[in-house]
């Protein structure tokens, strides 16, 4: 079943005074790397002790990694004490920091955490009772070192000899919960989650503890490589913030799929290992730069975290310091997350830990993310933007289903239909359309100004710009009304040098494009055969229940047939025309809804004094004329696009509202109208027994009254759009989560 939080999105904005500050710092990185190291070293030293520690600058040592700070802390806390020979570390944290606690000597005991990432601190204090000198390992994955900080108090109290390691994973912020105390000390880092830096760590330890940590000096070569290495990173990432920057900027925000098992470290490379090597020079330049933005970049964590967790629907609350991870549901929809979504971390690379939630990234320091409800947007070129099936069937269920929807199509003026917005694009003045190439530029630029993801396309001239929506990383929903190849084969039967292979050309783009889309709505059986390697969802043109009332004509002086749709021989109207001459009865009428570009056909009815052409008239006033009708009419002319329709949308507003139908005999509709008991079948290009037929339904009401009866009693049970607009909601769902 759907959720709501399938129906929001959340989207990624670029800050734009931190991308220029960015920019700026990168390339004042390298103005940084050209000053003394000690003088950057120390400058950073001291904004850490004042602004997130509080404490003396000589008590933070800082290394080219936080796994790197980690290893220096633990041989300097085996130095100190040689019984310190165990570290407890929780079940979730990445291999890197069990493989820094034995390169430092110890062996390593795993605690068990909840889908938290809390300890179970009742087992874990049974545990650690026992050892001599213990080190526990907490590390703040999600917040949980500040959120647990009266459980580690206890803690500490079942061993007096027991000491903390505060691993803050990347929580760098200004005034820290988290502080280091006798029996504690804090590891943390900075890289491109927290202030950003290149790559770089330390460990905060009081003087007074007793407690050293201890540095490795790195030879030449291993540094030259390190700093190279270092180097093309900087480079690197600049230029991918670049690109992101240009991603967002053309509406193309990132999208990343859950990962399917844990993550585990890979990078043991010179610059990035378990060595405990002081910082080098180009991270320090960066920090030093960073570090006076903490606040700035704790302030859009935070709105980011709450941003996440409104759109992911998360429960649990975010904590204060702005943890650099959110976890998410334990089974995610993939592609539905505008950030770096990473499997929740486990004891090997092969053994993932069952109900560990995946985390998504909160914390990027240029983008800002968003959460609106998902929209929706029905594009049409060459339908009325009041079309039933593009505003009452599909543009309605979305927004009756929680989505932002909206209809962008040529009209005179915008408009709105409940919460449906209608946009005019482009505007008719006049009532006058455009040039067909004018329309599609205009509907292309709205579609890109509109800011919606996802599009319904309802014309098959769209094609070639919804694949340029496409490729600007917009979602199509393609909604197929007709065999346009068979229709293209009609309208070129008499010019057969085009038509043997138009229509064939027509059919392999039409294909291949729908291939590229991320969902196909076919209107009946027949076109979901045809396009049965695109998943189609078949909608029929089912009329809401609401949509008129029963015929109530009996009472009225003219025997009124009602015709509705485009106006031209091919769609029967000249042979319903022909077979009402064959039929001289004063009181009869064909009332004609809709409008045609046959000029010789419009003059042959207007010519004809029982005929009443009401030209185009709105879905919703249908009704007026539904309701005084007699009998509908639906005679499709034997060409290759209609003798494979089973139904039309004519044919069920006629059973909507009551009305007895006589339409073509082609066995797709010869089953749904006459076998069902609501209509009579006839040859549509046989005015004589088009004529016989309509005698006879003129001259027995009863039956007339009986087969609209049996329409209206099937529209209620199976023919209406309620019942099937679930199928329209599940795709919705699966191509927005996408």
């Amino acid at each position: 079943m759907a959720t709501e939080t399938h129906r929001m999105e959340i989207r990624e904005r670029l800050c734009g005074d931190r991308v220029a500050r960015g920019a700026a710092e990168a390339a004042l990185t390298a103005l940084g790397w050209l000053r003394p190291g000690g003088e950057v070293r120390a400058e950073i030293r001291r904004r850490i002790a004042q602004d997130v520690y509080g404490c003396r600058a000589d008590e933070v040592f800082l290394y080219k990694s936080g796994r790197a700070a980690l290893r220096g802390l633990l041989e300097g806390l085996q130095s100190a004490d040689p019984a310190r020979r165990t570290a407890f570390v929780p079940d979730y944290v990445c291999n890197v920091v069990g493989a820094a606690c034995r390169a430092a000597g110890f062996a390593v005991a795993e605690y068990a955490t909840d889908e938290r990432c809390l300890p179970d601190w009742r087992a874990l204090e049974e545990r650690v009772q026992g050892e001599t000198a213990p080190v526990v390992v907490l590390c703040s994955l999600f917040g949980s070192v500040p959120a647990a900080a009266p459980e580690a108090e206890a803690l500490e109290r079942t061993n007096p000899r027991m000491f903390f390691v505060a691993d803050e994973c990347q929580n760098l912020v200004n005034a820290s919960p988290v502080k280091p105390r006798a029996n504690r000390a804090v590891v943390f880092s900075f890289n491109d989650k927290t202030c950003p830096g290149v790559m770089g760590g330390g460990v905060v330890c009081l003087s007074d503890s007793g407690e050293a940590p201890v540095f490795a000096r790195a030879p030449f070569k291993r540094r030259a490589i390190g700093s190279v290495a270092l180097a093309y990173r900087w480079m690197s990432g600049g230029l991918r913030a670049v690109g992101h920057g240009l991603r967002l900027a053309l509406g193309r925000s990132g999208a990343y799929a859950a990962a399917e098992a844990p993550e585990f470290s890979t990078c043991l490379a010179p610059h990035y290992d378990l060595v405990p090597e002081p910082i080098y020079r180009l991270s320090a330049a960066r920090a030093w730069i960073s570090l006076r933005h903490l606040d700035e970049y704790r302030r859009l964590r935070l709105e980011n975290a709450q941003a996440l967790q409104a759109g992911l629907a998360v429960e649990a609350a975010v904590a204060q310091a702005g943890a650099p991870y959110l976890p998410v549901a334990a089974a995610p929809v993939a592609g539905r997350y505008p950030a770096p979504v990473k499997a929740a971390y486990g004891r090997t690379a092969h053994a993932a830990i069952p109900g560990r939630p995946p985390a998504v990234k909160v914390n990027v320091p240029h983008v800002r993310y968003e959460v609106r409800p998902a929209a929706i947007a029905q594009l049409t070129s060459r339908h009325a933007i009041t079309d039933n099936r593009i505003l009452h069937c599909m543009a309605r269920t979305a927004a009756a289903h929680g989505y932002r929807s909206l209809i962008l199509g040529p009209a005179d003026r915008d408009g709105a239909v409940g919460t449906v917005a209608l946009k005019a694009c482009p505007v008719l003045e006049g009532g006058r359309r455009p040039p067909h190439p004018r329309v599609l530029a205009s509907l292309f630029a709205g579609a890109l100004r509109s800011g919606v993801r996802t599009f319904h396309v309802h014309d098959p001239d769209f094609l070639p710009v919804a694949l340029l929506l496409k490729l600007c990383g917009r979602r199509i929903v393609y909604d197929v009304h007709d065999d346009y190849q068979a229709s293209f084969q009609d309208r070129f039967r008499k010019r057969p040098w085009v038509g043997r292979w138009f229509p064939a050309l027509w059919w392999a783009f039409e294909k291949g494009a729908a291939r590229a889309f991320d969902g196909v709505v076919t209107a009946d059986q027949h076109l979901a055969r045809k396009f049965d390697g695109c998943r189609p969802v078949i909608l029929r043109n089912y009329p809401r229940l609401d949509f008129t009332p029963p015929a109530s004509a009996e009472g009225e002086e003219t025997i009124n047939l009602v015709y509705v749709g485009g106006v031209s021989r091919e769609r029967g109207i000249g042979m319903a025309l022909e077979a009402l001459r064959r039929v001289p009865r004063p009181e009869l009428r064909l009332h004609v809804v809709g409008t045609g570009r046959e000029p010789d056909l419009l003059a042959d009815l207007q010519a004809e004094p029982r005929v009443v052409l009401h030209g185009r008239v709105a879905w919703t006033d249908l009704r007026r004329i539904y309701v005084k009708s007699h009998v509908g009419l639906a005679l499709y002319q034997p060409r290759a696009g209609f003798v494979t329709i089973d139904h039309s949308v004519k044919i069920v507003e006629y059973m909507a509202a009551g009305l007895p139908i006589l339409c073509a005999d082609f066995p797709g509709l010869k089953k749904f109208v006459e076998e069902s008991g609501c209509g009579w079948t006839v040859a549509p290009d046989d005015p004589d027994a088009i004529a016989a037929k309509l005698r006879e339904l003129i001259d027995h009401p009863e039956i007339r009254r009986r087969m609209g009866a049996t329409g209206r009693r099937l529209f209620e049970t199976d023919f209406n759009w309620e019942l099937h607009e679930r199928e329209l909601v599940d795709l919705y769902e699966r191509v927005c989560g996408a």
